[in-house]
């Protein structure tokens, strides 16, 4: 009672076109990736050093320096050096020893501002604000994160991110551009606001 069958990951898929998906689909052998992985920190840690050096010499700089006054600097200056890849690709695709078991549950992928609005409450405007206060004037649809009071007149579906040194104002439809600045701020070298 309870227990799940566990198999053995043969091989990671990465986006099959649309042909390939619907035949493992039809096949019914095969599970996607939901990006949920379990492991023990020891191994997670060991496949990094096989797998991704670079990114492990980084991690162990940040082990190093907890409990350091200056613990936060190294986490920043550390993390922003870090290579620009997903979990997926740098460790679980060449992992030696990959078991999947199935899981029925609801997912939302929040890894975006603009789809936050699922998971936060928002007003009879479709207002949603993760932290702050909003007054919204004539304004619909718009996502808010700020410590200070943000006013909005006459504004449709906009993120506004606030945060101790730095303000994002955009469109949702846009936010996939952060990484563009993101990019843009590593190029100057101001990895203080990363």
């Amino acid at each position: 009672q309870g227990e799940q069958p566990v198999y053995r990951v043969g091989r990671f898929l990465e986006k099959p076109d649309l042909a390939t998906a619907q035949s493992f689909l039809s096949e019914g052998c095969y599970y996607w990736n939901g990006g949920i992985f379990i492991c023990r920190v020891d191994r997670m840690l060991a496949e990094l050093a096989r797998q991704l050096p670079e990114g492990y010499a980084h991690l162990q700089e940040i082990g190093a320096s907890l409990g350091a006054p200056n613990a936060e600097e190294v986490l920043l200056a550390q993390w922003a050096q870090m290579p620009n890849i997903s979990i997926d690709h740098a460790v679980m695709e060449g992992a030696e020893c990959v078991a999947v078991t199935p899981l029925d549950a609801g997912w939302n992928d929040v890894g975006s501002w603009d789809a936050l609005e699922v998971v936060l409450p928002c007003d009879e405007n479709d207002n949603c604000v993760a932290k702050g206060n909003l007054i919204a004037e004539d304004s619909c649809g718009n996502i808010v994160y700020s410590d200070k009071t943000v006013a909005l007149i006459g504004m449709n579906d906009l993120v506004v991110v606030e945060t101790e040194d730095a303000l994002l104002v955009g469109p949702k439809s846009q936010m996939q551009k952060v990484k563009n600045i993101v990019e843009a701020l590593k190029a100057q070298g101001r990895h203080d606001l990363l």
